[in-house]
């Protein structure tokens, strides 16, 4: 994700990114705002009509917006780090793709650590968190889940 030379940035300064790039998405939105022929060139080389761009450019700075708000910046109280904020988007892509829930783990507590938790939905998040190079543990994961499903 970095090369040796990047040092990641601080958490600080992830909330500014995100807040940049909320602030340029609306911007352009607000650019946007040309008169029709130009406007009509514009999108016609970009394969998408204005209404569309618009669309796209106002979900992105309500991402960032959001996501700036889940960074957790050295304070107190508790907020949600970016890697719950995955796994619960991961959640809902097994929940609405498969039509069931995602809190349907068992657990067995004779069975070895690593083999307590099991379901479908774990071994689905598992893979994803695997290949994105996230580690957590599955009992993490399944309390993650389940707060979730008492905050819905």
């Amino acid at each position: 994700m970095y090369s040796g030379a990047d040092k990641p940035l601080t958490k600080s300064a992830v909330r500014q990114a995100f807040g940049a790039i909320s602030s340029n998405a609306d911007k352009l939105i607000k650019s946007l705002d040309i008169p029709l022929f130009e406007s009509a060139v514009l999108h016609s080389r970009l394969d998408t009509d204005r209404e569309a761009l618009i669309g796209i450019l106002e979900r992105l700075s309500e991402n960032a917006t959001h996501l700036q708000d889940v960074v957790a910046d050295d304070q107190s109280g508790r907020r949600m780090w970016i890697k719950n904020e995955f796994i619960l988007g991961l959640v809902d892509l097994y929940e609405k793709g498969t039509g069931l829930l995602a809190s349907a783990i068992s657990y067995n507590p004779a069975n070895d650590e690593d083999q307590q938790y099991q379901g479908k939905s774990l071994s689905f998040i598992s893979v994803c968190l695997v290949k994105a190079e996230i580690k957590m543990s599955d009992g993490a994961i399944v309390q993650l889940i389940k707060r979730n499903q008492k905050h819905k």
